[in-house]
């Protein structure tokens, strides 16, 4: 439904009346269909954009938790001509608390590396900078530097095996670790 212009243009008008229960409608039928399409979609993405700054604090929280499951998928959003317009519109204009800032942290760190070489993942990495706090930032950045420092020191000394055990346990308890730090 959203994919037809036309279509979408009504939902437009139905959603910057700000209803809340069209709101409620139009987000439970995108929950319901394939996320990633829509967020890439060449007529659905505008929707997208305009949704995010209406949604609820439930609702934000869904839908982050939704485009941050899989890094694969995450990544390919964040790189597509599309869908790299509907993320900086989260960053910049989303309803962030902490607790969804450290998901799209966690997620982010993973795929950082290569956003920060592409055409459309690159603002994307930029807009997470200006936005997220400069402790989000610092964690984000410090593990980067850690992992890239680990990497090098570990490879002059044939560790291959060992740094790539030991980075999969410290990506596997991030998220744990990050919400328990003092």
């Amino acid at each position: 439904m959203a994919r037809d212009p036309q279509v979408s243009c009504s939902l437009e008008e139905k959603r910057d009346k700000r209803d809340q229960a069209y709101i409620e409608l139009i987000f439970s039928e995108v929950m319901k269909s394939d996320l990633f399409e829509l967020i890439v979609d060449r007529n659905a993405h505008r929707l997208m954009q305009k949704l995010i700054v209406v949604l609820n604090e439930g609702q934000m929280t869904d839908f982050i938790l939704s485009i941050t499951t899989s890094d694969q998928r995450f990544l390919e959003i964040c790189d597509h001509v599309y869908g790299t317009y509907v993320m900086q519109k989260l960053v910049r204009e989303g309803s962030l608390t902490p607790m969804r800032k450290c998901f799209l942290v966690s997620t982010l760190k993973n795929v950082a590396g290569i956003l920060s070489k592409t055409q459309h993942g690159h603002p994307v990495i930029m807009h997470c900078l200006a936005r997220l706090s400069n402790d989000v930032t610092k964690i984000w950045l410090q593990t980067r530097v850690d992992v890239v420092c680990c990497s090098i020191a570990l490879n002059m000394l044939g560790m291959e095996n060992i740094r790539d055990g030991l980075m999969a346990e410290i990506l596997a308890n991030d998220l744990f670790l990050y919400a328990f730090r003092s």
